[in-house]
C-alpha cells in the first residue's frame, strides 16, 4: 500500500458565481478539491453497474473470498462479516489493516459491488505459520459457493526466480480452483520503478491480472504492466474506507484489483453462467482505450460489461431449454459478435437526454447530465460525450476529472 498526501474536505464555497454554483452541485468527498472523491468508481463506471443490478434485481449474492496480508480484529466492515476459520490468525494491530481497506474497495459505498456475501476471508504470510493450508481452505470456500477471490498480495522483497520456486505449488493449487470455476483477482504489483515487467510467477497465474492507473488517465509509475496484464483500474489516489468508517487517500494495485472483482461480482450477478475465459474476453472486449500506447494497456469498464452480460442473459432465456454445453456455446458465439457490443443507439439517446438536461440550471439536472455523458461514454467511447464531460467538470472547478476526459475525447477508438 502507498500512502499519498491528500486531503479530503468540505467544500465552503458561498459565492455567488456559475463556478461556485457548480462546485456546490458535486457531492463531497473531493480530493485537494479537484478530484471527485468516488473517481475510480465513476471512471470504470461501477457505481452505474451497481445501480442497474440493485434496479434489476438478480439470484442471490456472490460469494467472494479475500486473501490478504492482514484484517482488523472483530471487525464487521469486511464485506458484512470477517469469517474466521480454525486456521486463521488475524493481526492484532490495528494499524495495519490492508486487507479491510481492501474489501471495502470491493464492497460498500465506496466499492464496487453491493452485491456479494463473503464466504471466506483469510490472512496470508507472515501473520500465520501455516501458509501451505490457504489453498486447502479455498477449495472448502468453494464448495460452499466462492466464485470470486481477490488477492492484493505480492512478495515483490523477493528475487523473481525465488518467488517462481516459492509459488510453484500454489500455482498448480490455483489452477485447480481455476478449474472449478472460480475467478481469481490478483495485482500486478507494486515495483514498477524495479522490475517494469511482471515476475514469472504472475504471468502464469490463471486469472485476472490487474495494474494501475491514475486520475489524469496515466499508468501509475509504481505499477507493473506487461501483455499478461488483463487490465488496468483505478488504484492511485484513490478514497477508501478504514474499520472505524473514517475515509483515507491510498495508492497501489492493491486497491485497483478489488475494483476488478468487484466488477466481476456484479458481472456475475447479471450472468452467473459466465466462466473466466468468459470474462477475460467479456472485459478486453468493453474496456476503454486510455492511449497508453508504451504499456498498451486499457481501462476496466465495469458498467458495458454488466449491460453486455444483460443482453447475453436475455438471449439464453430466448433458448433456455438448451443445455449446459449449448448455453456456453451462444455465450461464446455471442461475445465474438460485436453486435453485442454495440450500444450506437442508446449512446445517441443519453447524449440528447444530457444536452436537455445540461441546458437547466439546478444542480440535480447539471449531476444527471454529468451521469448521462458518462453512461454514454462508457458504452460507446463517444468523443462527443468525453468533450462534454471534460467541460462539466471544469465548470464545477474538478480540473482533474475534466484532463481525464480531455484526454479521451481525442483518443482514437
Amino acid at each position: 500500500m502507498k500512502k499519498v498526501c491528500a486531503f479530503l474536505f468540505l467544500s465552503l464555497l458561498n459565492g455567488t458565481s456559475v463556478f461556485a454554483q457548480k462546485s456546490q452541485c458535486i457531492p463531497e468527498p473531493k480530493i485537494n478539491s479537484i478530484l471527485t472523491g468516488n473517481w475510480y468508481l465513476e471512471y470504470t463506471g461501477a457505481d452505474l453497474a451497481k445501480k442497474y443490478v440493485r434496479q434489476n434485481g438478480g439470484g442471490s449474492k456472490i460469494g467472494v473470498g479475500i486473501i490478504d496480508g492482514s484484517l482488523a480484529p472483530a471487525d464487521p466492515g469486511v464485506c458484512g462479516r470477517a469469517v474466521r476459520t480454525p486456521t486463521q490468525a488475524l493481526n492484532a494491530d490495528l494499524k495495519n489493516i490492508h486487507g479491510t481497506l481492501v474489501a471495502n474497495m470491493m464492497y460498500g459505498d465506496h466499492g464496487a459491488s453491493n452485491h456479494m456475501r463473503n464466504v471466506h476471508s483469510v490472512v496470508y504470510g507472515q501473520w500465520r505459520s501455516d501458509d501451505a493450508e490457504i489453498l486447502p481452505e479455498l477449495e472448502e470456500a468453494a464448495r460452499s459457493g466462492m466464485r470470486v477471490v481477490n488477492m492484493s498480495i505480492a512478495e515483490e522483497d523477493k528475487a523473481p526466480g525465488v518467488l517462481y520456486a516459492n509459488q510453484k505449488q500454489k500455482l498448480e493449487g490455483y489452477k485447480k480452483l481455476d478449474n472449478a470455476g472460480v475467478i481469481m483477482v490478483t495485482v500486478a504489483g507494486n515495483q514498477g520503478d524495479k522490475h517494469p515487467n511482471l515476475f514469472l510467477a504472475k504471468s502464469l497465474f490463471p486469472g485476472i491480472v490487474v495494474g494501475s492507473m491514475s486520475p489524469r488517465g496515466a499508468m501509475s509509475s509504481f505499477s507493473q504492466y506487461g501483455k499478461q496484464v488483463t487490465i488496468l483500474a483505478p488504484g492511485e489516489s484513490v478514497v477508501v474506507k478504514d474499520d472505524k468508517g473514517q475515509l483515507d487517500v491510498t495508492s497501489g494495485t492493491s486497491f485497483a484489483a478489488p475494483l476488478v472483482a468487484g466488477s466481476i461480482v456484479n458481472t456475475l450477478q447479471v450472468l452467473p453462467e459466465l466462466n473466466r475465459k468468459n470474462i477475460e474476453t467479456l472485459m478486453a472486449k468493453t474496456a476503454v482505450n486510455i492511449n497508453l500506447k508504451k504499456q498498451n494497456q486499457r481501462m476496466l469498464n465495469s458498467y458495458k460489461m454488466v449491460m453486455v452480460a444483460s443482453r447475453i442473459k436475455n438471449a439464453l432465456a430466448r433458448n433456455a431449454a438448451q443445455s449446459k454445453v449449448a448455453q456456453e456455446a451462444l455465450i461464446q458465439k455471442l461475445l465474438q459478435d460485436p453486435k453485442t457490443f454495440d450500444f450506437s443507439v442508446q449512446g445517441q439517446d443519453l447524449i440528447k437526454q444530457a444536452q436537455v438536461q445540461r441546458n437547466a440550471q439546478d444542480c440535480t439536472s447539471f449531476l444527471a447530465a454529468i451521469e448521462r455523458y458518462r453512461e454514454a461514454f462508457l458504452l460507446t467511447e463517444s468523443k462527443e460525450a468525453a468533450q462534454a464531460l471534460a467541460e462539466l467538470y471544469q465548470e464545477a472547478g474538478l480540473g482533474v476529472n475534466s484532463t481525464f476526459y480531455s484526454k479521451l475525447g481525442k483518443v482514437p477508438k
